[in-house]
């Protein structure tokens, strides 16, 4: 293997990410990046309650190691659409935070829950299928989870096969 070091200008350094006509995706990166402003969303889950994911908003720019959600703003393209995220100098902390992520290729140890919108359902957070036991034992233990992407570890046995999204705002009316 050989190692080529490359200088880059952080003024003019983006990472492109295409968001699916679900209108989601996730997003784990080494660097601080800009949210583009208006065509896209950002949010960290906090907490699950009731099948739902608990979602908080990122403003401005997300952190580095940060994983999020990505949303696509009201008014984009139904289509797969590409956004820049662009280099940031600094982001603020995004405080608590469900989700993990990897900057490379990685099997993790599960179960666990990814991105998905299955044939017929809502876009959530559904539990991710095993298909490798990366320790070399039996049975399939773990899961791929691709370059720059998140995904949320399953912490209590019993919990749902699926989790919604409950976006910060208005949860209900009352009176």
């Amino acid at each position: 293997s050989a190692w080529r070091i490359v200088e880059v200008d952080p003024t003019t350094t983006s990472f492109d990410v295409t968001i699916s006509e679900a209108g989601y995706s996730t997003l784990y990166l080494g660097c601080d990046v800009t949210i583009p402003e208006g065509v896209v969303e950002a949010y960290t889950v906090t907490s699950l309650d009731n099948g739902e994911a608990i979602l908080a908003a990122v403003e401005g720019a997300i952190p580095a190691k940060t994983a999020v959600i990505l949303k696509k703003a009201e008014g984009q393209p139904a289509e797969a659409t590409t956004y820049s995220f662009n280099y940031a100098e600094s982001a603020d902390a995004a405080g608590e935070n469900m989700l993990l992520g990897s900057t490379i290729d990685t099997y993790v140890e599960g179960p666990a829950y990814i991105l998905a919108m299955p044939e017929g359902k809502e876009v959530g957070l559904y539990t991710a299928a095993l298909n490798k036991n990366a320790t070399g034992g039996e049975g399939e233990t773990h899961f791929k989870n691709n370059a720059n992407k998140a995904y949320m570890p399953k912490v209590v046995a019993n919990e749902s096969a699926y989790f919604g999204f409950r976006l910060p705002g208005t949860t209900g009316i009352e009176n």
